[in-house]
């Protein structure tokens, strides 16, 4: 048995002939691993007939593929910093920074909106006084 497979409802049932009961079989995805994951529900009777009913459950579980973006160029323009990325399909992401990398302290760039790929301008970045001198910067999925 696959301990992420239930049975929802009470395991004892008395049936009349003829008669009949529903219940529910749950899948907890977070108990399971990724793939296809079986079971065998086993109903027991005391009919002579058919002692016990075995039927099979199954559920797949598909883990969409991820990867970084990667940072195939940075430049200086003046005071700006251009980042050119090559990101995967369909996912988007932002731009933070931190002064201390330390957990926490990322904050999002503000003025930039989401990027799926392309070029990033970080605009007047490197000007002098603007206490942005020393930081660093990374690309976060942005949530959805």
């Amino acid at each position: 048995a696959n301990g992420a497979f239930s049975v929802t409802q009470s395991s004892d049932i008395d049936l009349d002939p003829e008669e009949n009961a529903t219940f529910q079989v749950r899948f907890d995805p977070s108990a399971a691993t990724p793939g296809i994951n079986t079971a065998t529900i086993r109903v027991t009777s005391d009919d002579p007939d058919s002692a016990s009913y075995l039927f099979a459950v199954r559920a797949e579980i598909t883990v969409a593929e991820t990867s970084s973006p990667q940072v195939t160029g940075v430049s200086q323009d003046g005071d700006d910093l251009v980042f050119e990325v090559d990101a995967p399909a369909g996912v988007t992401y932002r731009v933070t920074r931190s002064s201390t990398m330390a957990e926490g302290s990322w904050m999002p760039v503000s003025g930039l909106t989401a990027i799926s790929s392309g070029t990033i301008r970080l605009e007047d970045v490197l000007e002098a006084g603007s206490g942005n001198l020393r930081q660093f910067y990374r690309l976060e999925e942005e949530p959805r």
